[in-house]
């Protein structure tokens, strides 16, 4: 959502939180995009809904960004269509460069969690 309320991004998700669809709305019109993910649920491209490829990622085995590139293979700095879903399925954040996991931060660049797991204050 925005300042005003107004639903911009919704999310559609398959078995195991695995991403399928993102849907954009854009003065009120929708345009949806579909995830193409490979068997861990890391998205690989995006394709519209003329299945056309809109967008490619190529990552490291740790979800590091190597690249971002349009359906024409033009290198991006970051996702041209709000995408924020890569390694994993997960949440990336574009400034940081680090993807939220539920209740924990990875940073790719180490290949490990930053932030404390929250089930080990559970443990007696």
């Amino acid at each position: 959502m925005n300042r005003t309320g107004a639903l911009i991004r919704a999310y559609v998700y398959g078995g195991l939180d695995f991403p399928l669809a993102m849907i954009n709305y854009t003065g009120g019109v929708a345009q949806t995009y579909f995830y193409l993910t490979d068997h861990q649920g890391t998205v690989r491209g995006i394709v519209n809904e003329a299945g056309n490829l809109v967008e490619s990622y190529r990552l490291d085995a740790w979800g590091r960004v190597l690249g971002v590139y349009n359906g024409q293979g033009t290198l991006l700095s970051r996702s041209a269509i709000g995408n924020r879903l890569i390694f994993q399925g997960r949440e990336y954040s574009w400034v940081s460069g680090l993807y939220y996991f539920r209740q924990r931060w990875l940073d790719p660049n180490y290949g490990r969690f930053i932030s404390k797991d929250p089930s080990e204050s559970l443990r007696a």
